[in-house]
């Protein structure tokens, strides 16, 4: 089912690789293949949703692909995978004006500082520099005339103990109607 899955997955990354913009209904089948997969290594207490907003067409319009999936392998990596029970990730699509979509992708995980604290103790073991984040600020500049700081924001939560309850990050994407 693993392997099934797996080349599922590598099979329509590569296809799309070769397209800068994908139709949304494409992009939200990867992510979801990706997620699947991901949950078959975590296990059951690994849940997910995908919501696209009822105004939203996924098979009307195209995205830059591959965007969302890095932010989504984040909130994995360092914000569920040292969380202990019921790790939730909601990816929350909405078109937010005729010409983009907001992108929101909120964890429950352990928050970035911890997260922060618990690579540098790890990074004495495995150096890493990651990059994902940047290139996609990079990536966002260089193909949406509208970009600004605004286009890319993470946001830590809390709960009412003001401890960390996870991370939300939000992305305008620019959008092409079909």
């Amino acid at each position: 089912h693993y392997i099934s899955k797996f080349s599922m997955l590598l099979r329509k990354v590569l296809k799309s690789s070769q397209e800068p913009w994908l139709p949304l209904e494409e992009e939200i089948q990867i992510l979801g293949l990706y997620l699947d997969i991901e949950k078959l290594r975590i296990g059951e207490d690994f849940v997910y949703e995908i919501i696209t907003g009822y105004d939203v067409e996924a098979d009307a319009c195209r995205i830059p692909g591959m965007l969302i999936q890095p932010i989504a392998e984040n909130s994995l990596k360092h914000g569920l995978a040292a969380k202990k029970g019921r790790k939730e990730l909601k990816i929350e699509i909405a078109l937010k004006t005729d010409d983009s979509l907001l992108v929101s992708i909120t964890d429950n995980g352990i928050g970035r500082e911890q997260a922060e604290w618990l690579k540098s103790k790890g990074a004495r073991l495995l150096p890493h520099e990651s990059r994902g984040i940047s290139l996609i600020k990079e990536r966002l500049r260089a193909i949406s005339k509208n970009y600004d700081e605004s286009c890319f924001q993470i946001d830590d939560l809390v709960d009412t103990n003001n401890q960390a309850a996870g991370t939300r990050v939000r992305l305008v994407l620019p959008l092409a109607l079909t």
